[in-house]
């Protein structure tokens, strides 16, 4: 009985996983190196350890002050779950993630009422602004999966 309980949770678990999963991009990672490593190294080290990695490459730089770079790779060739974690053992790697596809939000509400909430929206500028926060964020997902209202 102990086991199957346990069966059942990690069966759960993982679905819940599996459900906040967000679509990415397939053949890519983001990797993101301590100050002063390069991707290059990193790429060519692999490469020479693994001959089924050849297909690994360094796309171009996403953010260079926090040394974020886009790699690609062939899903026919390598595991992308697998190459993930290979890449984040190695030294000098700080994070590594999918290339998460994101879209635009709706900056205005769906309310129906939303033009009776005169608080939101005042042309006398006597308003909270709210439409100016909703230009930066309209809310997501925490680090830990609560959905920010």
């Amino acid at each position: 009985m102990k086991h199957l309980l346990l069966s059942f949770l990690f069966i759960v678990a993982s679905l819940a996983n599996f459900a906040q999963e967000t679509p990415f991009v397939s053949g890519e990672l983001l990797v993101q190196m301590e100050s002063g490593q390069t991707t290059e190294y990193l790429v060519a080290d692999l490469q020479a350890a693994q001959a089924q990695l050849h297909s690994l490459k360094v796309m171009r730089c996403v953010n260079r002050p926090m040394n974020i770079w886009q790699l690609s790779f062939d899903q026919e060739d390598v595991n992308s779950y697998e190459l993930k974690r290979l890449l984040k053992e190695q030294k000098g790697v700080l994070n590594v993630q999918f290339n998460h596809l994101v879209s635009e939000r709706s900056t205005t509400p769906n309310d129906t009422n939303f033009d009776e909430q005169w608080h939101h929206m005042q042309s006398n500028d006597k308003d909270i602004d709210t439409d100016l926060a909703w230009d930066i964020t309209t809310g997501g997902t925490t680090a830990f999966g609560d959905e920010i209202v």
